[in-house]
């Protein structure tokens, strides 16, 4: 079972609460279909989650937001932003996925184009405004990557 969030006043998804080492598999994949009626929120946030979601989940997710605010509602996300688009694997264990013999996904990281066609386009939102802050360096099993990261 998930995890709710503490704040009675703004409901938010099941995924903001749950600890990313155990729970982060299952909290990606219900970002595509939330339990939640059309409507239902003024605010809807992602803070580094939807970069972790594999395949088309981003923008299944992002549809997903767009069904569940309420018209005029706000949506604030947190994306890894590079010069060049990047699906980023490692060689272990992540997300509750095992370490086979294929590396598995951890993050995307988006560029202009991709930030317009998998996030923007499919929900459909209108973006408001981007703000963008720089992370000195991200350390990975592989060492470290740089990263640009908007708010939008």
């Amino acid at each position: 079972e998930t995890t709710r969030t503490i704040n009675k006043e703004i409901k938010l998804w099941d995924v903001i609460n749950l600890t990313i080492k155990d729970n982060m598999a299952k909290a990606t994949y219900l970002a595509d279909s939330l339990k939640y009626e059309a409507e239902s929120f003024d605010l809807v946030y992602a803070i580094s989650v939807l970069e972790h979601i594999p395949d088309q989940g981003d923008s299944l997710a992002m549809r997903e937001i767009q069904r569940v605010l309420k018209p005029g509602g706000w949506c604030i996300l947190t994306l890894p932003f590079a010069p060049k688009e990047e699906d980023v694997f490692w060689d272990q264990d992540i997300y509750g996925r095992p370490y086979k013999e294929e590396p598995n996904f951890f993050c995307r990281l988006y560029n202009q184009q991709t930030l317009q066609e998998r996030i923007v386009q499919p929900s459909g939102l209108k973006e408001m405004d981007r703000k963008y802050f720089t992370q000195k360096r991200i350390r990975a099993p592989g060492g470290y990557f740089k990263s640009r990261t908007p708010w939008i």
